[in-house]
């Protein structure tokens, strides 16, 4: 995932990857709720 790689820096240590997973698992919410 080239995505993730480019973004992780952004958030250093294991908080930050949480936020960052929080993050993508929200957006991917958006998407599913908007398809359906």
């Amino acid at each position: 995932m080239l995505f993730h790689k480019s973004v992780t820096p952004y958030f250093p240590g294991k908080g930050g990857q949480r936020q960052f997973t929080g993050i993508l698992q929200s957006l991917y919410k958006r998407q599913i709720e908007n398809t359906i």
